[in-house]
């Protein structure tokens, strides 16, 4: 008689746009729970939008679908729109009820796909974006170009990178050593990994493969 394994609630992620869903989605290929490998670790939902009144009526729909699973819903936005009050954003963010704090990617998803690369890679790019990091966050016109120079074909809403558990280890340790990165939702996986609640799949190192141009 088989043992029955037992039941765990995948997180619900609100992904910002296609990018994170995939990211999302491919973590599913070399992450799991610990104590139930074959648990669905994670179900990516696309709001669309990482304006606060959109991501406000996602959450309360994804909400009103999983009330039983309400602390396994996460919010995976990106910071930009925020850092300049956009809309309000910021502002109504802060005085927000009834919505967990969102996982912010500081400033955009580019920048945290940029730490899966090397520290060389890593100090680069900052370098090149500087301003980006404080006071002035740069359109997607503007740091688009710079982004393509590490991956030619690069379109939004794509993953130019294959995640595994060298690239994944990687962007720990650049957020670890580069304080003027942050990444909640990287915090997120990070935490639970070290808890030993999520745990790397046998098969989760892979031959490296991405579409980046220089060292990686």
């Amino acid at each position: 008689m088989c043992n029955k394994k037992k039941y765990l609630s995948p997180y619900i992620v609100l992904c910002e746009g296609e990018s994170e869903v995939n990211y999302v989605t491919n973590l599913n290929r070399i992450l799991c729970f610990r104590n139930n490998p074959y648990a669905i670790l994670f179900k990516a939902a696309l709001i669309g939008s990482g304006k606060f009144v959109t991501v406000k009526r996602e959450y309360d729909k994804a909400l009103k679908n999983n009330k039983k699973e309400k602390d396994n819903i996460l919010i995976w936005i990106d910071y930009d729109i925020y850092q300049r009050n956009e809309n309000d954003n910021n502002t109504l963010y802060k005085n927000k009820l009834g919505i967990p704090d969102f996982l912010f990617s500081y400033m955009n998803f580019e920048d945290f796909l940029i730490l899966h690369l090397s520290k060389n890679v890593v100090d680069e790019w900052y370098k090149k974006c500087k301003d980006h990091f404080f006071n002035n966050p740069k359109s997607s016109k503007e740091y688009l170009p710079l982004f393509k120079k590490y991956f030619c074909d690069y379109k939004k809403g794509e993953l130019p990178i294959q995640l595994n558990k060298n690239t994944l280890e990687n962007m720990f340790k650049n957020l670890n050593e580069f304080n003027n990165y942050k990444n909640d939702f990287a915090s997120f996986l990070s935490e639970k990994i070290s808890s030993g609640l999520i745990v790397y799949k046998e098969d989760a190192v892979y031959d490296f493969f991405s579409k980046h141009n220089g060292d990686l």
